[in-house]
């Protein structure tokens, strides 16, 4: 069985009087199964950052748009790549009762070989 630790901290900028820059780290601690029977594997895996543009007055909802970025961090060589990867983040967020519900969906390209394949 995988264990996942998401180690989180964001935060919000405020850049002028219309918008706001959030930022958003993740680093996950993992412990895996390892490769030998009765084995365990442990560490860190790969940085992710993003960083959406968001409007500074909220009305009901409001969103946010950024670059998401993925550097290699990873402590132990099968908990993550050594690929520098950027793609495209976009969020929607509803205030609900004094709280944030928010999916982070991203989309981050991957380097890829001449053979089609992920290097």
């Amino acid at each position: 069985m995988q264990f996942i630790v998401n180690i989180q901290a964001g935060g919000a900028i405020h850049l002028n009087e219309d918008f706001n820059l959030i930022t958003r780290t993740i680093l996950q601690a993992v412990n895996q199964p390892g490769p030998v029977s009765n084995s365990r594997q442990s560490g860190l895996g790969n940085l992710n950052k993003t960083l959406f543009l968001s409007p500074a007055k909220i009305k009901g909802f409001t969103w946010g748009v950024g670059p998401i970025f993925v550097f290699p961090a990873k402590t132990n060589d099968e908990l993550g790549s050594n690929i520098f990867r950027a793609g495209l983040s976009a969020v929607m967020v509803s205030p609900n009762q004094g709280s944030l519900a928010a999916p982070f969906p991203g989309c981050v390209a991957i380097p890829r070989n001449n053979k089609g394949l992920p290097e």
